[in-house]
């Protein structure tokens, strides 16, 4: 078990490599989802560090999730989302900051697992994926399956489909065994990998930015 946890957690660390080699290359707009990644590895480190000292990664867990949930929202801007809507950003970055605000600081303490926040900024993120791959079918005449925008966004939905619903048995304190819970637990940390080595190929495959050539 233990075990499968680590290789689940720690496997985000392909995608940061790759994201890093070929970072100067990467067009500018999935330079977030690098970021994202590099993030994830760290928040991963921090918490094993919390765990064996304070034994509590609440507080860098709940801060972690906000600033995940900007990085994701300034991806989303890159890729063109938004852009119909004046002040769309703005509003959605307000919303989750409140969001996040009202479960940890207002509701809750920072200091315990929250997973109100959670809950909300998943939806959120599954909604603007499912917009998103709405969008890249309809557009796009290549291979999706080699599509980096397209790989995020099917990671985002997988993962975070799987995330909520174990934050809403949370939150409700479902009455379901402990080994229950540890098979749900076994299950996410499987799909974790599994989303980790697509977000490694989407960092891979990531378009290049563009080279202008002036005119003599």
């Amino acid at each position: 078990m233990f075990i499968l946890a680590l290789i689940g957690s720690y496997s985000i660390a392909i995608a940061v490599i790759i994201g890093f080699i070929r970072f100067k290359r990467i067009h500018k707009s999935y330079k977030p989802f690098i970021f994202i990644c590099t993030l994830s590895l760290l928040n991963e480190l921090i918490g094993l560090v919390l765990i064996y000292t304070i034994r509590s990664t609440s507080v860098s867990f709940n801060v972690y999730g906000l600033v995940e949930g900007l990085l994701f929202l300034r991806l989303f801007k890159g890729w063109g989302h938004f852009s119909k809507r004046r002040y769309g950003f703005a509003v959605t970055c307000a919303f989750l900051c409140a969001a996040w605000i009202t479960d940890n600081i207002i509701v809750h303490s920072i200091k315990q697992d929250n997973y109100s926040y959670w809950i909300v900024y998943s939806f959120m993120l599954i909604f603007l994926a499912i917009d998103d791959i709405n969008y890249n079918v309809m557009t796009n005449r290549g291979t999706l399956l080699k599509d980096s925008r397209f790989l995020i966004c099917m990671g985002i939905i997988i993962f975070y489909s799987f995330w909520v619903t174990l934050e809403v048995f949370y939150l409700f304190q479902l009455n379901f065994s402990e080994r229950f819970y540890l098979n749900v637990y076994m299950v996410l940390e499987a799909v974790n990998f599994l989303i980790n080595v697509v977000f490694a190929l989407a960092v891979l495959w990531a378009p290049k930015k563009l080279k202008f050539i002036l005119p003599f």
